[in-house]
C-alpha cells in the first residue's frame, strides 16, 4: 500500500460512520509510514485536553475536516515529489489528524 493510498482510503473510510476509526487510524499512521520514524509514545506528558468542544470539532469534522484533510495530504504529496519540499511535506503528514479533527497532539 502506497503512501497516497493510504491517505485516500483513509479518507474515503472517514466517510462512512462504520469506517471512521478506521479511517482516522489510517490517517495517524500516515506520518510513520511517509517518515519510516517511530512515534513517541514512551516517557510523554499526559495527551492534553482539547480546548476546542467535541461537538464543535465533530461538526468541524463532518463540514470541513475530511475534503481538507485530503487536500492536506495531497499538498504534502506534492511536496515531498519535490526535493527541497521533503521536510516541508514531513511536517504536514503529522499533521494530518489534527487538520481533519481540530485535535491537539
Amino acid at each position: 500500500m502506497g503512501r497516497t493510498d493510504l491517505a485516500a482510503d483513509g479518507v474515503l473510510l472517514n466517510l462512512t460512520l462504520i469506517g471512521l476509526p478506521a479511517g482516522m487510524w489510517m490517517l495517524n499512521q500516515l506520518p510513520q509510514v511517509m517518515t519510516l520514524r517511530q512515534q513517541r509514545r514512551g516517557l510523554q506528558m499526559p495527551p492534553r485536553r482539547s480546548s476546542v468542544p467535541f461537538v464543535a470539532r465533530a461538526l468541524y469534522f463532518v463540514l470541513v475536516g475530511w475534503w481538507l484533510s485530503f487536500l492536506w495530504v495531497e499538498l504534502a504529496w506534492l511536496a515531498s515529489a519535490v526535493l527541497i519540499g521533503l521536510p516541508l511535506s514531513f511536517l504536514m503528514f503529522e499533521r494530518t489528524g489534527t487538520i481533519a479533527t481540530l485535535a491537539e497532539t
